[in-house]
């Protein structure tokens, strides 16, 4: 007869074995989800980079135009499109 304690192990390492590749398949789905969605979060983080480099420019230009002074009530009211276009 086995003795109880190595069949609890056993049991025990089963589980763990079982969870282990579990998780590791989990893993591997996730990132193959990931991959085949990658170029529309590629576009999306494009899309905001250029945004927020078209703020820095029209900011960098109302900035330059003031001779390195802005007003903050300036900067509520000047509409960045419009600073942009200019």
């Amino acid at each position: 007869m086995a003795d109880p304690i190595s069949v609890a192990g056993i049991s025990l390492a089963m589980v763990t074995i079982l969870e282990d590749v579990y998780l590791v398949a989990r893993f591997i789905y996730r990132s193959i989800d990931s991959a085949k969605h990658s170029e529309v979060e590629r576009e999306e983080l494009r899309e905001e980079f250029e945004y927020e480099v078209l703020f820095l420019e029209s900011f960098g230009r109302l900035y330059f135009s003031k001779g390195g002074f802005i007003d903050e009530a300036e900067l509520k009211t000047t509409p960045i499109i419009y600073v942009v276009a200019s």
